[in-house]
């Protein structure tokens, strides 16, 4: 299964230059430009909701790529996905970029497809003249598994983890980077709210949130944002937060 995605769908398309509280973030931000400089293919991990795809589009949007869809290639399932898999891989042929999404559930079969296009397309695009001339598919992948455990396990193939991995980012939960909540979550309010005055936060409601664990992370902020923001008042007090946050 595969998709274009229009321009504009991701809501995280606001947040192209963050400015992160938190170290881990401001590091990553470095990562993230080194990304976008190279060709290479890159791995994106994390956990559910920290984001992945976000990244991996704007990546690839400001990328020299960025001219070209970005292809979207999810893990599917049956016995016709082989044939469908690569088909939504060749989409991306010869000088575009595929987002492949938990790679973990391929079979081996659709594993061995995608090492051998990966592998053609390195091959194809080897020497600076080919890809002058041919260009290169460039693959990122997004997941919330440990590859490399699958690979120690051996229910991943190693040298298609190694084709993959060749820039890792690792996107760090909420509640590893609590002094980036108040930011985001400002700019989530703005979004939900639209027209209407950001409300601003209490310090009670900055305090909970903060130390709050965030186990959705920020699909889970986001939720909270477009719940506040339909409370449409000026100002979050501790009350105002869904009561599984309060403590």
């Amino acid at each position: 299964m595969y998709l274009k995605p229009p321009a504009g769908a991701s809501f995280a398309h606001r947040f192209d230059a963050p400015i992160w509280a938190s170290l881990a973030m401001r590091e990553m931000e470095a990562d993230i430009a080194c990304a976008v400089r190279c060709e290479l293919n890159v791995l994106i991990t994390g956990e559910k909701g920290v984001g992945k795809t976000s990244v991996a589009e704007r990546i690839h949007r400001q990328s020299r790529r960025a001219s070209v869809p970005l292809v979207i290639a999810r893990a599917p399932g049956g016995v016709e996905a082989p044939d469908r898999f690569e088909r939504a891989l060749l989409e991306a042929f010869p000088d575009g970029a595929v987002l492949l999404e938990n790679p973990e559930l391929l079979s081996p079969e659709m594993q061995s497809r995608l090492e051998r296009f990966v592998e053609r397309v390195e091959i194809r695009g080897s020497s600076r003249q080919a890809h002058a001339q041919i260009g290169q598919v460039r693959v990122i992948t997004a997941t919330s598994s440990d590859l490399f455990g699958l690979v120690r396990g051996r229910r991943f193939g190693e040298s298609l983890f190694y084709r993959l991995n060749s820039i890792h980012l690792v996107i760090p939960p909420l509640r590893d980077r609590a002094e980036d909540i108040p930011a985001l979550l400002q700019q989530f309010l703005s979004a939900s709210a639209a027209a209407a005055p950001v409300p601003f936060l209490s310090a009670g409601a900055r305090q909970e949130l903060e130390a709050y664990r965030w186990p959705g992370n920020l699909l889970e902020l986001r939720a909270v944002a477009e719940t506040l923001a339909s409370l449409d008042r000026p100002r979050v007090e501790t009350d105002d937060l869904p009561p599984g946050i309060r403590r």
